[in-house]
């Protein structure tokens, strides 16, 4: 009875590990097809049913976070780790997967400040990249400087190209924000400086409104009513000049974004393509 039991327990176990290889070969292959929801279900599978160490869960959770990576779920990355402590499991999780996220959500602040640059070209990489968005093009350029010389990684490494860009980025038609809020005081001029043409008409109608009303209410001594109207017509014409100035901003920061995301986009795609699958190779 006992070598019968005992027959039967290491058929079971042999059955389940072969049971669990399969979830995630198929897993995986799922994963390479991009087949996202698909493999997230299977990777869960395998943890509620297969899962034994560490090791195993760990294989899992990072495959999860590259197929929400995959299907774009930037938030479902950060808040998946988070649930899973990757960020304490996982050095490359924090490196990579995250800073990319935030790169791709166009959180170039938070993107810059997680590479740290002793971790390796790829983190320098992806810092220099973050600045550029930002702005930061002299930055960027003496980190991208400080990039290895590769001769076997022409796309990756091709340090001519991101200097270029660098210096390129610094040429981008501005708009001046002083000018924009110089302008501004003539009501609707800051924004048709933007090219913001039906706010700059709206602006310079309401404006006009305003004082009309102001000058036609103190006419007919209504001291207080054209007081009131007027104090309304200053916090319209103060938001003027600073919506002008912010829509300068906003107009560098949309043609600086339209520009890298061009030119940066073979960087940030190998970047994306070197992502590790796993923090370590799991043992089958």
């Amino acid at each position: 009875m006992r070598k019968i039991c005992l027959i039967c327990l290491v058929v079971f176990t042999l059955f389940a590990g072969i049971a669990a290889a399969d979830i995630t070969d198929y897993a995986d292959y799922l994963l390479e097809q991009k087949r996202y929801p698909a493999a997230v279900l299977e990777y869960e599978r395998y943890l509620y049913h297969h899962a034994q160490t560490e090791s195993d869960s760990l294989y899992a959770h990072m495959a999860m976070v590259r197929a929400y990576y995959g299907a774009g779920m930037y938030d479902e990355v950060w808040e998946f780790g988070n649930q899973q402590s990757l960020l304490t499991k996982s050095p490359e999780f924090q490196r990579r997967f995250l800073s990319l996220s935030h790169l791709r959500q166009g959180n170039y602040d938070a993107a810059r400040l997680i590479p740290e640059l002793a971790h390796g070209a790829n983190s320098i990489l992806l810092k220099g990249i973050a600045e550029l968005y930002l702005g930061n093009s002299n930055t960027a350029q003496s980190l991208f400087h400080s990039l290895p010389d590769d001769a076997f990684s022409s796309t990756a490494w091709d340090k001519t190209a991101l200097l270029q860009i660098c210096q390129q980025s610094q040429r981008l038609p501005q708009k001046s924000p002083w000018l924009a809020g110089t302008l501004a005081l003539i009501p609707g001029a800051g924004y048709a400086y933007n090219h913001k043409w039906q706010t700059a008409i709206s602006s310079l109608l309401l404006h006009s409104i305003f004082a009309a009303t102001a000058y036609e209410l103190h006419s007919k001594d209504l001291p207080i009513s054209s007081a009131l109207v007027a104090t309304v017509g200053l916090g319209y014409y103060i938001g003027n000049i600073y919506g002008s100035i912010s829509e300068s901003l906003k107009y560098n920061q949309r043609h600086r974004t339209q520009y890298l995301g061009t030119h940066l986009q073979p960087f940030i795609q190998y970047l994306e393509d070197d992502l590790p699958f796993l923090n370590e190779p799991r043992e089958r």
